[in-house]
């Protein structure tokens, strides 16, 4: 599916950049290929939406629905985004869907507005039922990038692990959030998933470029 709206312009940016990216799998990173889950329709996307009291971010949703749902990206691959128990985007994405066990809590607020850390503050006694989110990917060892989609963070993405939940922000990928007390980051504001994605992608990019023979 192509766009032309001019708010569609970094769906462009994506495709090019995958494109690029695809000429080194197979050549100098000796990887398995690029694959992006299906891309669901308008209709399928609304009605999923509906059943979870929530209206997608536009930037993940326009990603959904031109890019695909699920696989290549960021942390161990793009969390898929369930239409169904049998939504084949499943078989092509992530080993996970994006949706959190209970349901009915995604379209609960997200409780929080600045990060909270095990070692400096105490947790709420429901810290175990963080509300209002969807699972972007898995870091691995615990720790995850998630999409809030309820709430004042609405559209932005944080990260959660064994010692709390924060905001994304660059200069900040490669560590747990423990390491957010140590370093300040690069560049402090909030990331949306189009700020998320393309920051992965052109450091994907770089580091392509630099590898080639």
């Amino acid at each position: 599916m192509t766009t032309t709206d001019d708010s569609h312009a970094w769906l462009k940016t994506v495709r090019e950049g995958i494109a690029e990216l695809t000429q080194h799998y197979g050549g100098y990173w000796r990887r398995e290929k690029i694959v992006l889950g299906s891309c669901p329709t308008e209709k399928e996307l609304a009605v999923r939406e509906q059943g979870l009291g929530i209206r997608l971010p536009e930037d993940y949703r326009d990603f959904l629905l031109h890019i695909g749902n699920g696989g290549f990206g960021p942390d161990l691959g793009l969390s898929v985004f369930p239409l169904g128990p049998n939504d084949p985007s499943l078989e092509h994405g992530s080993h996970w869907p994006s949706i959190p066990e209970h349901e009915e809590v995604i379209g609960s607020p997200f409780p929080h507005t600045k990060a909270r850390h095990f070692f400096t503050d105490t947790p709420p006694d429901d810290w175990e039922v963080l509300t209002g989110f969807l699972e972007l990917g898995d870091r691995g060892c615990g720790m995850y990038s998630i999409l809030v989609v309820s709430g004042e963070e609405y559209g932005h993405v944080w990260q959660t692990d064994e010692y709390g939940v924060g905001p994304y922000e660059e200069g900040y990928r490669l560590t747990s959030l423990i390491g957010k007390l140590l370093w300040p980051p690069i560049r402090p504001h909030r990331y949306t998933f189009k700020d998320w994605y393309l920051d992965w992608l052109q450091a994907m990019l770089n580091t392509a470029r630099r590898s080639a023979p």
